[in-house]
């Protein structure tokens, strides 16, 4: 954006009174369920600070951004008299580097000052930003809204239609859309009926490759399960000190690894291991991608959300009895010598 955008925006923000309110958005406020407790959200152009504290009253982990001095100060006046904490970052989303898949949600509300390549790059940035899993919460005008002109931009072009969100969004879960037009209170900004439309989406768990198909993702256990059993962190692991409670629970897009899973976890039945499907964000497992297997090639992954248990996977051999034996006795020695395998 151009010095002159910047200089718009502080001139809006200059005021004592927050021009869009300090309650939340409606649509937030309606909304902020999709998010999973204690999510890390990034709220981009968020002026004077009224979606990304409520985010944080929630207790989320949460960032905003604003291109105006004046925005960026108001709205950690707001955070302060909350008693909230906000990441406040003054930047121009024009040419920024997003996050790359570090975020569990991105909520981007009334942000249509954008022309549509800028809009197109926003669009990316956001969905770059977003785990697997996570969700992006987006909130704007239609072009009914030139017939009420009771807020946005006044360009065609940077509203926003069905389609035009649809398309952007083509190959991730839609959640909700929906065109309404509401009577908005929303500070001086946003007043009166207006034309809007919501789009909530969730990026795939998993990013098929364009050659392979749908990838199943497996977990292996001992327990004894049926389709729509949720699977939860909360229980002792199977390796290390058993003294305590795991906070994530593990998934894996091979079988190599999900029957690892099967032999070696507690319990005194049959290993099993089952399709499920991921209820939140999902990561890299850091106990391999980051100390054995760079790069994830075992495709590895943990979340901090249950798992829903699709089906059960009974086509799977296990491995030699002196290869199981051999990574038994491995861990017995990390036990010995104190060393914790899994860092949870």
């Amino acid at each position: 954006m151009a010095a002159k955008d910047q200089d718009f925006w502080n001139g809006r923000f200059a005021g004592a009174s927050y021009i869009f309110g300090t309650r939340p958005a409606a649509f937030l406020a309606n909304n902020a369920h999709y998010i999973h407790p204690r999510s890390h959200v990034l709220v981009p152009a968020d002026g004077e600070g009224r979606n990304s504290v409520f985010l944080a009253e929630l207790g989320h982990r949460v960032v905003a951004t604003d291109i105006a001095e004046a925005g960026i100060a108001k709205a950690r006046k707001l955070a302060d008299a909350r008693g909230v904490t906000v990441e406040l970052r003054h930047l121009d989303l024009q040419g920024w580097q997003w996050p790359q898949a570090e975020l569990d949600a991105v909520v981007a509300i009334f942000i249509q000052f954008a022309p549509p390549a800028f809009r197109d790059e926003i669009f990316a940035g956001m969905k770059r930003a977003v785990r697997p899993g996570g969700v992006v919460l987006l909130h704007g005008y239609t072009p009914k809204q030139l017939e009420y002109r009771t807020g946005g931009p006044a360009v065609v072009e940077q509203l926003y239609t069905e389609a035009l969100l649809r398309a952007a969004f083509a190959n991730w879960e839609i959640l909700r859309i929906e065109a309404y037009e509401p009577e908005l209170d929303e500070g001086e900004g946003h007043k009166g009926r207006s034309a809007v439309i919501d789009l909530i989406a969730r990026r795939p768990a998993l990013a098929a490759a364009a050659d392979q198909g749908p990838q199943h993702l497996y977990h292996g256990t001992k327990a004894d399960l049926k389709p729509g059993d949720l699977i939860e962190p909360g229980h002792p692991p199977n390796f290390g000190k058993l003294d305590r409670k795991t906070t994530f629970v593990y998934l894996t897009a091979t079988l190599d690894a999900a029957t690892w899973g099967a032999e070696l976890s507690l319990g005194d039945g049959p290993g099993r291991i089952y399709i499920v499907e991921p209820t939140g964000p999902i990561t890299d497992d850091p106990n391999l991608t980051d100390k054995k297997f760079p790069g994830n090639p075992t495709k590895s992954y943990r979340s901090r959300q249950p798992l829903r248990v699709i089906a059960e996977h009974t086509h799977w051999q296990g491995h030699a009895p002196d290869v199981l034996q051999a990574m038994r006795d491995n861990l017995a020695r990390l036990e010995q010598l104190g060393v914790e395998p899994i860092d949870d």
